[in-house]
């Protein structure tokens, strides 16, 4: 089981002291990519993983079948086994070869680790190929840029040189503060607001209004758990004496005596421990004793001012440009910022002081010298129950940082190495016909009123499609980074690429959603298909139309099996039960007859018993309750599918069958397994397979499959909705 408290901790560590924008993302080890990167990102080690899993394992193919087979479809078709488990007739020996090569750090290996390993990979060796030619590209360029910033990471010799010296323009700045209201004023620089984890603004969407709200969040405090300030587990006192050395270590490499040391230290807890008292801990929020919807309050600028009227909000809001006071604000936690409000005072001023100051050297650790990089990656490690940083390469480290940083810049050279017009317009009319299907199939539904069909085919017709790439990509021409050579340093510009981020992310605020979806989440190379609610919008990025997953010059059948049944899947979202609660514009908004939502929820509910009467893993049963939308998906994408293979002369049906199950090959440890059936929304791959085939007749027809076989389900129990 996923031990969530202990992982939000970590993510949110991660955030608190790398400061409150990109010069924390460093450390993600470039979690955009859902992968890990202990086999992807070693050279050496790249390749063989391809090599190992995909090549290695050749199990016969079955004489019964001239199709050519691709690297990844060369399992061992068993055809007397069709009939009681399709998945595994096509999959098991493939499975049982590979199974020797999980390990911890690759507890899964199916198209979704693969395609991402080679989108990983494929990113890695664009950048190694500039760094090879960096010479033809000028520090104005976004490539000379990245490689800048990558060779400042590299030179350890000039890092230690400055030592703390690129902290120290920021510490004097806090230093030299002698009154509140000289803070404040402070507080209201862009370069300053990076650093401020008192009171944090942070524009997010807010999907009741259909734009982009701003949040004011709680005070990062660096135990995160504001529990563990006031607890006497053991557990919770290691981590507060964990946290405390490391302070400690922090200030004595900037300069400070040990006896200065732990003073400041010393004040840093109390001060925290005084904020603490009025935070909701995340004993509270995961014991189910806090109604969530009071955690955000809405207010207008006036009644911000007077809720905390000594933090003098509106004046730091004006500073950074962000004080557009006909818009409401949301405050996170309204107790914690009154409270803050008290402290903030010209008594309590040393403390605060020293509070700014401390996150200024947690956040430009990272980018110091030795010693301090040392330090920040055995602390993160000790959070993250995990290897220190230290020991993989300097080149691996440097390479994340600019990933996180440039990760749409390198999206951009991927998609223009890997995906072209061509293979985007191909899945672009894909889904056309995929969604002309369900136009015919909502039309021909017999259970929904008019009004209600009209309703769906709307939302239908407005449906956005961002297939392979965004139409436009992050400017980085205003971000200057500068080499060693030039003058620059590595802190000055991880700093220009912070504020360029800021200035980003302010710029959004109470700007509409934006339905292209693409963002630093989700990028073109990474592997991703979703669907929006709110936008009423999915995507489907590059990094999953590669081989053997998609090709352009593969069969229609084996592209309906495979993408065709991922556009499909995501297209039946925007009518799940999640998806029946928001209109065509992505409002959450009614748009059914009070009798058809029931039917509907009837309907809804068989879904849930059929797939609540699987055994998951022995004695262990699907969720029915909380796999619902994405069985839903499933069983509607595959009605679709077949509708378009009954359009199709000759169609190849075992082709599509058989290549839809080896698109749900996978091998997985029993503890990730376990893990899976426990928390993913999605049915396991087996009856991802099994469970939605059983309910089409044709796949009975191509099979023989007859009553009494465990694939057949009586006509009567099938699940049908669109």
């Amino acid at each position: 089981m996923i031990n969530l408290k202990r992982m939000v901790k970590v993510i949110s560590f991660t955030m608190a002291f790398m400061t409150t924008f990109t010069l924390f993302s460093t450390d993600a080890k470039a979690a955009n990519e859902n992968i890990n990167n202990s086999y992807a990102d070693k050279q050496g080690i790249q390749y063989d993983f391809e090599d190992i899993i995909w090549s290695k394992y050749k199990p016969p193919a079955s004489s019964s079948s001239n199709r050519t087979r691709s690297v990844l479809d060369n399992g061992k078709e068993t055809s007397s086994g069709y009939q009681d488990d399709f998945y595994g007739s096509i999959n098991n020996d493939w499975i049982n070869g590979v199974n020797q090569y999980i390990t911890p750090d690759l507890q899964e290996i199916s198209y979704y680790t693969y395609l991402t390993a080679k989108s990983t990979v494929d990113v890695r060796d664009i950048f190694n190929e500039m760094l090879k030619e960096q010479s033809n590209y000028s520090s104005d360029t976004v490539e000379g840029k990245m490689i800048n910033l990558y060779n400042n990471m590299l030179d350890t010799e000039a890092r230690n040189r400055q030592g703390v010296d690129g902290a120290k323009k920021y510490v004097d700045k806090i230093k030299n503060v002698n009154s509140i209201d000289e803070l404040t004023e402070l507080l209201c620089t862009n370069e300053m607001d990076i650093f401020n984890n008192l009171f944090r603004f942070k524009v997010s969407p807010l999907y009741t209004n259909k734009s982009h709200q701003l949040y004011i969040q709680p005070t990062l405090l660096g135990l995160v758990n504001s529990n563990d300030y006031f607890s006497d587990t053991e557990e919770s006192k290691e981590r507060k004496e964990k946290y405390i050395n490391y302070i400690e270590s922090t200030l004595k490499l900037s300069g400070y005596s040990e006896d200065e040391a732990k003073k400041k230290t010393d004040d840093l807890i109390s001060f925290e421990e005084n904020i603490a008292k009025s935070m909701i801990g995340m004993d509270q929020l995961y014991g189910g004793e806090i109604d969530y919807k009071s955690l955000n309050v809405s207010v207008t600028m006036d009644e911000l001012n007077k809720m905390a009227p000594n933090l003098q909000l509106s004046k730091v809001m004006n500073g950074l440009g962000i004080d557009k006071s006909k818009n409401t604000i949301i405050v996170q936690q309204k107790k914690w910022l009154q409270s803050l409000n008290a402290l903030y005072t010209e008594e309590n001023l040393p403390q605060i002081k020293n509070y700014i100051e401390i996150t200024i050297l947690q956040a430009l650790g990272k980018f110091l010298d030795d010693d301090f990089v040392r330090l920040n990656d055995e602390y993160i490690a000790y959070l993250n129950q995990t290897e220190s940083n230290s020991t993989q390469s300097a080149e691996n480290d440097a390479y994340e940082t600019i990933y996180a940083n440039f990760t749409e810049a390198l999206g951009k050279l991927y998609t223009d190495k890997y995906c072209n017009e061509e293979e985007k317009r191909d899945v672009e009319l894909l889904a056309k016909e995929l969604v002309s299907t369900y136009r015919k199939r909502i039309n021909n539904n017999d259970w929904i009123s008019d009004l209600t069909k009209k309703n769906a085919l709307n939302k239908l017709d407005k449906l956005k499609f961002n297939i392979g790439y965004p139409e436009t990509y992050e400017d980085y021409s205003g971000v200057e980074i500068k080499s060693f050579a030039e003058g620059g340093s590595l802190v000055e510009n991880m700093m220009n690429i912070t504020e360029h981020q800021r200035k980003k992310e302010f710029a959004e605020l109470y700007e509409p959603l934006n339905d292209e979806i693409f963002s630093g989440t989700v990028t073109p190379q990474g592997v991703f298909a979703e669907y929006h609610f709110e936008t009423n919008s999915l995507v489907v990025t590059a990094g999953l139309l590669e081989p053997d997953f998609y090709n352009i010059n593969d069969s229609k059948e084996k592209k309906l099996a495979t993408v065709g049944f991922v556009l499909g899947h995501e297209i039946s979202h925007a009518f799940d039960d999640l998806g029946a609660l928001y209109d065509a514009d992505g409002n959450y908004q009614n748009w059914w007859n009070i009798e058809d939502y029931n039917k509907f929820n009837e309907k809804a509910e068989k879904f849930k018993e059929f797939y609540s009467s699987i055994e998951g893993l022995p004695g262990q049963f699907i969720n029915g309750e909380s796999t619902l939308g994405e069985n839903i998906a499933d069983v509607t994408s595959m009605a679709c599918l077949l509708d378009i293979l009954e359009t199709m002369p000759d169609a190849d049906y075992k082709e599509f069958f058989e290549n839809y199950a080896i698109g749900y090959r996978c091998a997985r440890s029993p503890e990730y397994e376990q893990q899976m059936l426990n928390w993913d929304t999605h049915s396991p791959y087996k009856y991802r397979v099994n469970a939605v085939l059983s309910q089409y007749e044709k796949f009975y027809e191509t099979y023989g499959i007859k009553e009494g076989d465990k694939m057949y389900v009586k006509p009567e129990d099938r699940l049908k909705i669109w």
